[in-house]
């Protein structure tokens, strides 16, 4: 994740350190995780549960950056 931008000239990848050549071959998987597509299995839920967890990360970072809040 995050390496390989230049789909058609790899120049770039290398100048600026984000060229990756996997030493074997490798699988690609595309899409979610199949333990989260049973928590995203409707149109609702499919826009409200990573809303729902961005809150909760932003709440973990708020807490431990703050110790003095409930």
């Amino acid at each position: 994740m995050d390496k390989n931008f230049g789909n058609v000239l790899s120049l770039w990848d290398w100048m600026f350190g984000t060229l990756y050549v996997p030493r074997e071959r490798e699988r690609i998987h595309f899409g979610i995780a199949p333990d989260e597509a049973a928590e995203l299995d409707g149109p609702l839920r499919l826009y409200y549960v990573p809303v729902l967890r961005a809150f909760a990360r932003l709440r973990l970072r708020v807490r431990r950056s703050t110790p003095d809040l409930p």
